[in-house]
């Protein structure tokens, strides 16, 4: 199974490739797709043995070999880190167990391409201190429907148990499906009202600072983990409940993400002030920090939360 996973990095780096490609691309209004790739300083077109991931870097010493500029080190760590996501998509998925259900699938591309659309703008905002438009709201309008679509799923899950048993049937005539609606129309009334308040939050910052501490991009980065981490998407397909209930713990996920974003980014521009390379009134990106919390409270969310709530009221 580990030799399934190490195949599955290697592919994910030529799409990590193609993700740093579109991260320089986009910005500057660019032909994705039908322009071959070239040195940014000398315009040099790469030839296929100068785009093999991670491996061409190392052979190349970091430096394009016609003028021996030195390369971004982005490029080797966008490779690895969506090799990286590929790999845990799939493990996340449960892909390569010995039974695959549709629903494993379908939640490995799930995770794969939010992770893909938080690389682009992980890079985006890291290179050009920008949050694309038409990134940020494709992510948003993709995990939006699917929230919506697992839900009719789950509501369809539980009425075609009940129309195959006796019992079942007499429920649904005796109007049982309110239920699992009560419990869908909970569960996205919770979601939506937690990722409007954290954008609300966002927006209340960017007023009082003037733009100057946040931008608006980061606003609409902060409504798409709220969606993402306030869903617990495992649960709606993995859980031997036939609809999904929301606790405590995963309602403060999308909390916990936001939080940690505001704590790394804090963190870092400590170092840097602290190492002369920043001053108080310097910016930096804030979207890669939200990102980072957003995958951490996705790893290690509930465990966080659980160690915190011990701590405090154990």
């Amino acid at each position: 199974m580990a030799l399934y996973y190490l195949l599955l990095f290697y592919v994910g780096t030529f799409i990590g490739s193609f993700l740093n490609l579109v991260s320089d691309r986009i910005v500057r209004n660019e032909k994705i797709f039908l322009s071959r790739s070239k040195c940014e300083s000398c315009g040099m077109l790469l030839k296929p043995r100068h785009l093999v991931p991670l491996f061409s870097f190392i052979f190349q010493k970091g430096k394009c070999t016609n003028c021996k500029t030195k390369l971004s080190y982005l490029y080797p760590f966008s490779e690895a880190i969506t090799g990286l996501a590929l790999a845990y998509s799939a493990y996340r998925a449960q892909f390569f167990y010995a039974y695959i259900r549709p629903e494993n699938t379908i939640l490995f591309f799930y995770f794969f391409i939010v992770f893909c659309f938080f690389i682009v703008l992980f890079l985006t905002d890291l290179k050009f201190q920008l949050i694309p438009n038409v990134i940020v709201y494709s992510a948003i309008v993709f995990i939006a429907s699917f929230i919506l679509i697992s839900q009719v799923y789950s509501l369809m899950g539980v009425h075609n148990k009940l129309v195959a048993d006796e019992i079942g049937q007499f429920l649904i005539q005796g109007g049982y499906m309110q239920i699992p609606l009560r419990h869908v129309f909970k569960n996205i009334t919770i979601l939506l009202v937690s990722s409007v308040l954290i954008t609300g939050f966002f927006q209340f910052l960017v007023y009082i600072t003037r733009g100057k501490g946040m931008g608006g991009g980061d606003v609409k980065l902060a409504l798409l983990i709220g969606l993402f981490n306030g869903f617990p998407i495992d649960s709606a397909f993995f859980r031997t409940r036939s609809f999904m209930f929301f606790d405590f713990e995963d309602i403060l996920q999308n909390i916990l993400a936001v939080f940690l974003g505001f704590l790394f980014g804090a963190g870092f521009s400590a170092v840097l002030m602290l190492l002369g390379k920043k001053k108080m009134k310097d910016t930096i990106a804030f979207g890669p920090f939200l990102i980072i919390g957003s995958v951490v409270a996705l790893l290690w969310g509930k465990v966080l939360i659980r160690a915190y709530l011990s701590l405090n009221f154990g």
